[in-house]
């Protein structure tokens, strides 16, 4: 609507038709650019908040009674409520009013903010501007009428449509079973030592990216060269441990470059560096708003137990609760999974069956709470050595739990679907047939 002002009127209509929707919008007084219309919301929000009735005598009681009679003289209540036959398009309403509310304030910050660079540095003002923005965004982001997404849920359930913000993890047999990540989960990765967790981690990292959705990985317990040389060894299907200072032939040389160049074009950016959760959820907003914004994205925190502490606390239990709490806060806000990597208690060494279960995760219930899916990557074959291994789902809000195999190559660290370990011997066996 290009005039503002219709779509208020609408709005006060349909709230005077049905007093209970100003309930579902988290409206205030300045969303609404006409004076008198921002004096009447109030007016009708009150009432609603003091538990009494939102009708025409009400209203023109309430008006009188706070000397507002000046309301009336431009149109009356029942003009306002005959503006609309109806109540059911409110949510479009009120869409339309809040989206104008928004580029109200998004001039005035700019207008503020380019004011300020006079006086003040960059580093401020653009800080700044992020807060506010993100509080503008926030607000606009209202509540969605059932009936308005309604279609769209059913026609990917009848036709078999992938969500447009899937994001796949590239191992066959686990997308299967889950459907991949889709936002705003949080998904807890969690192993003992030496299991390959973070290899678990780099390896859904690099296949995301390939299949061109932005990835950011942030590494606490290994720097930038130490990530990029184990998505190098994974891509060129080399071993890890002779990139570091070995002489390798000309054939491998050429594989080095040819996996070098593909993983250059790849939107994997990669924060190695031990941050807060504040430093980690502050980086990923920004990088949201530069990469990918409203698109499929894939945010890797490596991991948990190696977050800085911003203030000094006693019970570290709480503490790990707090930056789980964070990071599936952090996924809501950007609308993308965040994969979260944990450790496991030693308990389960212990216990004949070692298998790992959702009370092992390490110093706090809350993780499990906060989780949406928790993947316990499991091998069979001793540390070093390539073979079977199974991605436990121990926990799925939207769908199954239970063992997915795969295959753990230890020469590359990296996790592979069961096809194409099946795929790659059989073409040996055809090379020496």
């Amino acid at each position: 609507m290009r005039d503002i002002g219709i779509a208020e009127r609408a709005l006060l209509g349909c709230f005077i038709l049905s007093p209970a929707e100003i309930d579902l919008y988290p409206l205030q007084r300045d969303d609404f650019a006409e004076p008198r219309y921002q004096a009447l919301y109030d007016t009708m929000a009150a009432l609603r908040k003091a538990g009494q009735p939102v009708d025409a005598v009400t209203i023109t009681l309430e008006i009188e009674r706070r000397g507002h009679r000046f309301l009336l003289e431009a149109e009356s209540l029942a003009e306002i409520a005959n503006s609309v036959p109806h109540a059911v398009h409110v949510a479009h309403y009120a869409r339309e009013v809040m989206d104008a509310s928004a580029k109200r304030r998004l001039r005035a910050v700019l207008r503020e903010m380019d004011a300020r660079l006079d006086t003040e540095s960059s580093i401020e003002v653009a800080t700044d501007a992020r807060r506010r923005l993100a509080e503008i965004e926030a607000r606009a982001d209202g509540p969605m009428c059932l009936g308005d997404g309604i279609d769209e849920v059913t026609r990917e359930s009848l036709d078999g449509v992938p969500p447009r913000t899937q994001v796949l993890t590239g191992l066959a047999e686990f997308d299967a079973m889950t459907g991949g990540f889709h936002p705003p989960q949080l998904i807890v990765v969690a192993a003992r030592p030496g299991i390959g967790k973070s290899a678990l981690a780099g390896t859904i990292a690099l296949r995301v990216a390939k299949r061109g959705v932005p990835v950011l990985f942030f590494s606490m317990e290994m720097n930038f060269k130490q990530v990029a040389r184990r998505m190098l060894g994974a891509e060129a299907q080399y071993p890890v441990r002779q990139l570091v200072g070995h002489r390798v032939s000309l054939d491998d040389q050429e594989r080095l470059q040819r996996a070098s160049t593909s993983l250059r074009s790849l939107p994997i950016y990669i924060h190695a560096k031990t941050l807060s959760s504040k430093q980690v959820s502050a980086t990923t907003r920004s990088w949201r708003l530069k990469h990918g914004a409203g698109e499929r994205a894939l945010v890797v925190i490596d991991y948990l137990g190696l977050m800085l502490s911003t203030e000094k606390k006693e019970n570290r239990t709480r503490e790990i609760g707090e930056w789980a709490r964070d990071a599936k806060t952090l996924a809501v806000d950007i609308n993308a999974p965040v994969m979260l990597i944990s450790q496991l208690n030693r308990g389960l060494e212990n216990r004949d069956n070692n298998e790992p279960r959702l009370s092992d995760l390490r110093d706090s219930g809350e993780i499990e709470q906060h989780a949406d899916m928790v993947v316990f990557p499991t091998r069979e074959e001793p540390l070093g050595e390539s073979g079977p291994a199974h991605l436990i789902v121990a926990k799925n809000r939207d769908g199954e739990v239970g063992k997915v195999p795969c295959w753990w190559k230890a020469e590359w660290m990296c996790f592979e679907s069961l096809g194409e370990e099946q795929a790659r011997q059989y073409e040996r066996r055809e090379a020496w047939a």
